[in-house]
């Protein structure tokens, strides 16, 4: 059976050939205010309390809640595993 897929030894991603990206964005103002928060942040971690207080609305919350941090934690990741967010 043939494979769709080829390995990218580089990233070691298995990915379709003819595949580029997906365009997907919360809107350029959303990615800037984003980008701002977690930049000035001093505690960027999972379970943040600072990045917490900025959750006001679906992209934010979505982004910065903690609420999303126990999805993983089975795996037992630490900071030596790579890991690829998918959607």
């Amino acid at each position: 059976m043939q494979s769709d897929y080829h390995l990218d030894p580089a990233t070691g991603v298995w990915s379709q050939p003819e595949f580029n990206s997906i365009d997907y964005s919360d809107g350029e103002e959303t990615e800037q205010q984003l980008q701002h928060i977690i930049d000035t942040a001093s505690d960027i971690s999972s379970l943040s309390p600072e990045l917490r207080q900025h959750c006001a609305d679906w992209p934010t919350t979505y982004h910065l809640s903690g609420l999303r941090a126990n999805i993983l934690r089975p795996f037992e990741i630490t900071e030596d595993h790579d890991v690829l967010e998918i959607g």
